[in-house]
């Protein structure tokens, strides 16, 4: 398996960190299962890595790409060691990456168990009608919108400690026949610790989407994406080129990128009477709702931790 939590390879910020597992069968990959966890701490300048002062990646913890961490079933102790000594709480970011590594282990286990009651050909000729049965249901509901161009525009409000400053989102929507092209041009640079990478703004546009067009195919995004286009422009504030600072990505750039993303789809859907039954309020990723604790633990140290359960809101 392998580790990573890289923004500029695909987690979110440093805290959410992802453990990478291939499914082999007969010898060949045959897929891959994987978790995000968002871990208690993984150094920088602040506890629990949320650094709202930070200039950079590299105030910000441990950055990792993709390194193999489990290798013949065993963990290598020695990548183990390296990303936990990052950490204030190493004790409580190994007990994370084993929760991971045992999430990985059941989902493995249970593909497994269907390659071998129903074969490999069978599991993997499901795998992509999900794909395709999406992909045909998001394109019927294209036909039934017109082509055209929606914009949005939203602000975000102080990029580090000091700054009095608005930043300015922007979030625009092409539809061409079935294909859908989303644009972040006129978004304010990348500035302070409030930024997010390509992965944070396509992953943010990707939730609108689920909620609003693939709510009725068990949210399987992959066969829509295929008439999908995330045209980015580097170097702003939710496209952020490294080594910019991007802790608090989903909190602020990501967050705030979510919003234009539910308007420009709902202004596109509205013009079906049918279809605009679907258009939802954000819920309870508006400025999410959270429980924030304290306190002192058995051994004398002070802890903290976000409790996230409410962050479901109407979402459902």
């Amino acid at each position: 398996m392998f580790l990573a939590n890289d923004p500029w390879v695909g987690a979110a910020h440093q805290q959410d960190v992802m453990l990478i597992c291939p499914v082999f069968h007969e010898g060949e990959l045959f897929c891959w299962v994987t978790n995000c966890l968002h871990q208690y701490d993984i150094g920088g300048i602040t506890p629990s890595s949320f650094c709202l002062a930070a200039e950079s990646a590299y105030e910000e913890g441990i950055l990792l790409p993709p390194v193999k961490i489990i290798e013949n079933g065993e963990i290598r102790r020695d990548i183990e060691e390296l990303y936990l000594r990052a950490s204030r709480k190493p004790e409580a970011v190994a007990l994370d990456f084993r929760a991971q590594l045992a999430g990985n282990n059941t989902a493995k286990a249970r593909v497994e168990a269907l390659l071998k009651r129903y074969g490999a050909d069978v599991v993997k000729a499901v795998m992509r009608k999900i794909l395709n049965d999406g992909e045909l249901a998001f394109k019927e509901k294209m036909k039934r919108l017109p082509d055209g161009k929606w914009r949005d525009r939203t602000y975000v409000e102080c990029c580090r400690p000091g700054d009095r400053r608005s930043h300015r989102v922007m979030l625009s929507l092409e539809k061409k026949g079935h294909h859908l092209i989303f644009r972040n041009e006129g978004t304010a640079e990348q500035d302070g610790a409030m930024n997010a990478t390509y992965s944070g703004w396509r992953g943010s546009i990707m939730v609108a989407l689920n909620q609003l067009l693939c709510w009725d195919q068990y949210f399987a995004i992959g066969g829509a994406l295929r008439h999908v286009s995330f045209d980015a422009t580097p170097g702003t504030m939710n496209c952020a080129n490294f080594p910019a600072s991007v802790s608090t990505a989903p909190v602020q750039a990501m967050e705030i990128s979510l919003y234009p993303t539910y308007n420009v789809l709902s202004k596109m859907i509205f013009s079906d009477t049918k279809m605009r039954e679907d258009i939802m309020c954000i819920g309870g990723t508006s400025q999410w709702p959270a429980t924030i604790f304290r306190g002192t633990d058995q051994w004398g140290d002070p802890f903290g931790y976000l409790l996230v359960d409410p962050i479901g809101g109407a979402i459902g």
